[in-house]
């Protein structure tokens, strides 16, 4: 019996109350879990809290480099669609979720809003909770 089947068979008898995916630290990206009933898919539809839109790169930095200050364990992402650049902020699968992250970013950027986007839900790289 390999490890990852032993420690999902543990968790079931020991009947948790939470989808805990992060027991197994060897599950890749690409893995989808299925534990207790809980599905959890690499990328799934989300919401983003996007703090810059617009042509200049270096504010588009700065936008990302701020958000790090504010909430340094929420991951920002900048992506480039020609000409314009955009920083969204977060992994959420509710909106609801995002509001206080939403409100913090109002009070520091020009233009914020809650954008709907592809979100990572297993992330092995960063540990956003």
């Amino acid at each position: 019996m390999s490890d990852k089947t032993y420690y999902l068979i543990l968790l079931l008898i020991l009947n948790l109350t939470s989808c805990a995916y992060d027991v197994m630290p060897e599950v890749s990206k690409e893995t989808e879990i299925i534990f207790r009933g809980c599905y959890f898919p690499p990328e799934t539809s989300g919401y983003r809290v996007q703090i810059y839109y617009g042509t200049s790169r270096e504010e588009a930095l700065e936008a990302k480099q701020k958000s790090y200050e504010l909430y340094p364990r929420v991951t920002p992402y900048l992506s480039y669609r020609r000409p314009n650049y955009r920083v969204a902020v977060g992994d959420f699968l509710e909106e609801d979720d995002c509001v206080k992250i939403y409100n913090t970013f109002q009070k520091n950027f020009k233009t914020v809003e809650i954008i709907s986007s592809i979100i990572k839900t297993l992330d092995t790289e960063h540990d956003n909770r």
